[in-house]
């Protein structure tokens, strides 16, 4: 990944008291609080009396307090605090495993494993985690799975074995037993009463997200770029079809809330975990944008920008593999001629879905009215996809070393897919046309401008690419 990522760091026992103290809301995600006498933690932020000093026990991740035997408080809900910004979450490799795990890789399988897909021994990867997430890689995944179950717990009134299917749980006494040597109790007992709703209800879902948060700017973003068969935006509701005929809607949740209402649909409810980190990823919901934009500030052309705009994120991809070839699609064409392209693409290789690897790895994707060079590229892309998983498109330095092999990518394409796909905050598409003209400088300055602005070039791309829109927000 570009760019300078810094390790996870407990802020000092005195600024999380402090912050506790004061429930200051900047911190909430940031750690949380373990109370010895009564064996529940808590984010900074909630309203129950603060414990003694010395009953206070902090940790970087909810993960690592549930390790130690505590329980997450039901007053504040830990499990629904908002997860902390990818940057802050350790070095290269723990980061890429961390995503691996939470888009489940470990539900099925083990840590060896995890430590071949990024290239280290199981050994070295176990003690990365250690020291940067505070727990290992199957102490984390446990963690996920028993947090998001808790939550569809408490939220919903799914049976138990959907709510561990959805969880992640290959099987219903795995599940059982974990809850309970965390809990104390059976899954049933955390059941809220209430009315139940009908067997076919859509399962809905809160997904929480620092603020500011420009939605404007996003949900124009993903509008102007969607694909009719398969997407519809509106100002503040992004719907994704699931399946035949079903489709998932992601829907902000109130102008004045920080959160995203999310919709599943009832056949669906068994993928909620994925269905859930990939709108993570395509709604940038884990950015923190006090941090960002007090940095991007300090550069005198992006001040005012980001005045008129705090809380601008870069907009993610739902899928690695249709965000890359999307990009490819959209190299050197305008935005309503890739989504065209785009549209084309599904409807001839997929009869309304998004095309998967196999079925472009030896198509005539140029066939769809475009160069031949860039058909054959996605077909390049699609081969080693099929091959070898998604994991490279997902790695920016994989990513950029990839396209850099494949004939007919060029940088604009390598980096806004680095910045999109694969999430790099410093992706720079120096030789941008919307980029320049904002800045009003060739690409070799355009380049030397950007520096000030690392580790988040591509949050600075946002602001000028949006200062050169005139579509309202």
């Amino acid at each position: 990944m570009g760019g300078t990522i810094l390790s996870v760091m407990l802020p000092s026992r005195d600024i999380c008291r402090s912050a506790h103290m004061a429930r200051d809301r900047r911190f909430d995600g940031r750690f949380v609080v373990a109370v010895l006498s009564t064996g529940v933690f808590c984010r900074p932020i909630c309203p129950a009396p603060a414990p003694r000093p010395e009953n206070a026990r902090y940790f970087a991740a909810p993960a690592a307090a549930l390790a130690e035997g505590y329980r997450p408080c039901r007053r504040c809900r830990p499990e629904t605090a908002p997860t902390a910004p990818e940057w802050s979450r350790g070095s290269d490799i723990a980061l890429r495993a961390l995503r691996l795990v939470e888009d489940g890789f470990l539900d099925d399988r083990r840590t060896s494993d995890l430590a071949t897909a990024v290239g280290v021994g199981s050994r070295h990867l176990t003690r990365l985690f250690g020291a940067e997430v505070g727990v290992g890689p199957s102490a984390f995944a446990r963690a996920r799975r028993l947090l998001l179950a808790v939550r569809l717990l408490d939220e919903t009134d799914l049976t138990i074995s959907t709510v561990a299917m959805s969880a992640g749980y290959r099987s219903l006494r795995r599940f059982n037993a974990e809850f309970r040597a965390t809990f104390g109790t059976p899954p049933s007992a955390r059941r809220r009463a209430g009315a139940k709703p009908p067997p076919q209800a859509p399962l809905v879902l809160r997904q929480t997200f620092r603020t500011p948060y420009h939605a404007g700017w996003m949900f124009s973003f993903l509008q102007r770029r969607a694909i009719p068969c398969l997407e519809s935006v509106t100002r503040h509701c992004y719907r994704r079809r699931i399946g035949a005929d079903g489709w998932l809607e992601a829907k902000l949740d109130g102008l004045a809330t920080s959160a995203l209402r999310v919709s599943i649909p009832a056949f669906a409810v068994g993928t909620a975990a994925d269905f859930l980190a990939r709108l993570r990823r395509l709604f940038d919901l884990d950015a923190d944008p006090a941090a960002i934009d007090a940095h991007l500030a300090t550069e005198h052309t992006l001040a005012p920008l980001v005045r008129a705009a705090p809380g601008l994120r870069v907009p993610g991809t739902w899928d690695a593999f249709e965000g890359t070839a999307r990009a490819i699609l959209g190299q050197q064409v305008s935005v309503q001629r890739a989504a065209v392209l785009a549209t084309t693409l599904c409807e001839r290789f997929a009869d309304g879905a998004f095309p998967t690897p196999a079925a472009l790895a030896n198509a005539d994707v140029a066939a769809i009215g475009m160069p031949g060079t860039r058909g054959l590229a996605v077909s390049a892309v699609a081969q080693r996809t099929l091959s070898e998983g998604d994991g490279w498109l997902k790695d920016a330095a994989a990513l950029r070393a990839g396209f850099a092999e494949i004939r007919g990518l060029g940088p604009w394409t390598a980096e806004y897919a680095a910045m999109r796909v694969s999430r790099d905050p410093d992706a720079f598409p120096d030789a941008d046309w919307g980029v320049l003209k904002a800045l009003g400088r060739p690409a070799a300055t355009a380049r030397r401008w950007a520096e000030p602005c690392r580790p988040w070039r591509a949050y600075a791309t946002m602001h000028l690419w949006r200062s050169r829109t005139t579509q309202e927000d």
